[in-house]
Order: structure tokens, then C-alpha cells, then sequence
């Protein structure tokens, strides 16, 4: 039975596989990009329940941001960072270079047909970059769970068909996406707002939610829902919508009528103030 004494930072493969190959136990694992908030949070709280050692990882993906991106902007806060995971019970953090991920010569990398629609439409090879690095640390540290947002459907819908494609024998734990007291979606990019920019930013999940009444009032056609997504965000300066779909959360395929659908998920990108935000309301 292996018992935490503190939290250990490991920094090459070797390292961590070395450490985790002489503990038994369910292991669970966290891969983050660092700048935790309190989605973060949630992830960890939700994997320390349920399993005897927690690995989280703190890894800033490159592959996964596009030239014109704000990969060099990216919030970074690694003392901050380690006193969460410290705090949140994680028995190792894996914080590897780039080297260690993409040693020199690294050349493969895995695809999805359908990352390139929505998501994938704005951000040029993003799911090339999330899925082989998600790959490669399931691959690293060998857990028998990982925990993944749903603020990111599309990521999420991917990720768990890149496992089941590919025979990863992990169990995925989606957790629910948490929310500022406006109802906007915690995100690390959410530091960039001013205070007021921050309010205003609330009107997206108001918006959503006024969709998710539409359609409980018996309102089936996706277009009408979708325009009622756009109308309630017309009234904010500095706001472009780049999409806006209702999908089966299944096969993440466009639905066009909701007559007899008994699941849906209505997933939005904006862009607002210069901010990329996504977001997303399941309909069931």
C-alpha cells in the first residue's frame, strides 16, 4: 500500500517510471498545461476520491498551439502551480521538457478525421497536438484512470475515441465543468480580462442557458436554438462568434432537428475582446 510523504516533481521519464514501477495501487492521472484554476481543481479533488496514487502532469504543449496562437503569452505560474497539486493531494507531478516529450527527430503524430471541424476549422493541427501528447502520457504513466473537463466536448469526444480506436485500457472520468459565479467557464485564459470585460464575459452561459430554455419549451429546430445563441450576444461591443452547432455527443455530428433526440450537446467558440473562450450546455 503506498503511503504519500510528500509531493515529488520528477522531470524525465526515466525518473517517474522508475518511482511508479515499485508502487502498487489504482492510479489516477491529471494532465494539465499549468496555470490552474478551480476546474483544476475539481479534476484533482475528483481523482484523489478515487484512487491510491495521483499523478498530475504540467506540461505546456507546443504541438497543440498554432503559429498565431498566444503559446509565448500563456499564463505561467509553476510555484503557484506546485502548491495546488501540493495541496490537492498529488503524490507526483511529471514536468517534463519539451526535449523529454519531442526528443530530436520525433516525427508521429495522431490524427482524428473529425478534428477538423469546429475546433479544428479555427486552430490549424490543435487535435494533432492534444492527441499525441495525451497519448504519450497515458503511454508514460500507465493509469487505470485519467480526468478530463467537459468544458472541452469536442477534446473530451476525441480523446475518449483516440482510446477506444487504439485499445488504451484507461477508463476516462469526465467532470463537469466549473463555473465563475457569473456562470462563465473557468478557463486560464480568463486572467487576460479587466474586471468589467470579465462580467460582461457571464453573458455566454447566460446565453446558453436561454437556449437550454428554449428547448425545454418544446423549440426543436437547431437553427432557431442557434439564433437565440447569437441574438443574446449581439448587444456586446468586441464579441464575434466563430461557431455555434448543436452535436450528437456520440458521434459529435451536426443535428439539425431535435424532434426525438433525447441527448444533445450545443457547443460555442467566441471570441471576445481579443479572448478566445469555448463553451458548451448539454440538452437532455
Amino acid at each position: 500500500m503506498f503511503i504519500r510523504n510528500q509531493l515529488e516533481i520528477l522531470k524525465t521519464i526515466k525518473e517517474l517510471k522508475s518511482k511508479l514501477i515499485l508502487i502498487d495501487g489504482s492510479l489516477g492521472f491529471v494532465p494539465t498545461m499549468g496555470a490552474l484554476h478551480k476546474g483544476h481543481l475539481s479534476l484533482l479533488k475528483s481523482a484523489r476520491k478515487e484512487n491510491e496514487i495521483l499523478v498530475a502532469s504540467l506540461f505546456l504543449n507546443p504541438k497543440q498551439f498554432s503559429p498565431d496562437e498566444d503559446f509565448h503569452n500563456y499564463p505561467r505560474n509553476i510555484e503557484k502551480d506546485i502548491s495546488i497539486f501540493s495541496d490537492s493531494g498529488v503524490d507526483f507531478v511529471f514536468m517534463p521538457d519539451e526535449d523529454q516529450v519531442y526528443p530530436k527527430g520525433f516525427s508521429t503524430f495522431i490524427n482524428n478525421l473529425e478534428g477538423g471541424v469546429f475546433e479544428g476549422e479555427f486552430r490549424d493541427r490543435h487535435f494533432e497536438g492534444v492527441l499525441t501528447v495525451v497519448a504519450k502520457l497515458i503511454n508514460i504513466v500507465n493509469p487505470k484512470r485519467i480526468y478530463l473537463g467537459e468544458k472541452d466536448a469536442q477534446q473530451l469526444f476525441l480523446i475518449k475515441k483516440m482510446l477506444e480506436d487504439l485499445n488504451f485500457d484507461v477508463i476516462v472520468r469526465p467532470v463537469e465543468t466549473i463555473r465563475e459565479s457569473n456562470g462563465l467557464a473557468c478557463s486560464s485564459r480568463n486572467s487576460y480580462f479587466s474586471r468589467k470585460e470579465f462580467v460582461d464575459a457571464g453573458n455566454i452561459y447566460q446565453s446558453l442557458l436561454k437556449v437550454c430554455t428554449l428547448w425545454k419549451e418544446g423549440e426543436n429546430d437547431s437553427s432557431r436554438l442557434k439564433q437565440e445563441f447569437q441574438k443574446n450576444l449581439e448587444k456586446l461591443d468586441d464579441m464575434e462568434i466563430q461557431y455555434v452547432e448543436i452535436v450528437d455527443p456520440d458521434t459529435f455530428k451536426i443535428i439539425n432537428s431535435l424532434k426525438n433526440i433525447k441527448k444533445s450537446i450545443l457547443i460555442v467558440a467566441v471570441i471576445f475582446k481579443g479572448i478566445r473562450l469555448i463553451d458548451n450546455i448539454i440538452l437532455d
